[in-house]
């Protein structure tokens, strides 16, 4: 956010034909399924905007720290790098991770 963001998308569940966007920000996953969806979904967005990314996701449930453990190695088969799990005031577990895309020449 602080290089600018031209689109952002919110996703409560993972949309058919996702917009492009620069930020994807699902607001509350509380399955394993639900955050592999919302990444698949994600990845397409951020890959239809050219540059790659970052997507955000809120883990919020009974075991949101085994959810993080569990997706970790999805999401880096699906390319996203940086993987951080930051512990929330709220018990919930915000993941964060990006996605760059290799420069076509």
């Amino acid at each position: 956010m602080r290089h600018g963001c031209r689109a952002a998308s919110e996703a409560l569940t993972p949309p058919k034909r996702p917009e492009p966007a620069d930020v994807v920000v699902a607001p509350r996953i509380t399955s394993e399924a639900e955050a592999i969806a919302i990444a698949e979904s994600g990845r397409r967005a951020l890959i239809a905007n050219g540059q790659g990314g970052l997507l955000a996701l809120i883990l919020a449930g009974a075991q949101p720290l085994s959810i993080a453990q569990s997706i970790s190695g999805r999401l880096r088969a699906y390319g996203f790098r940086r993987i951080r799990l930051k512990h929330q005031a709220n018990g919930q577990f915000l993941l964060i991770c990006n996605l760059r895309l290799a420069p076509i020449n």
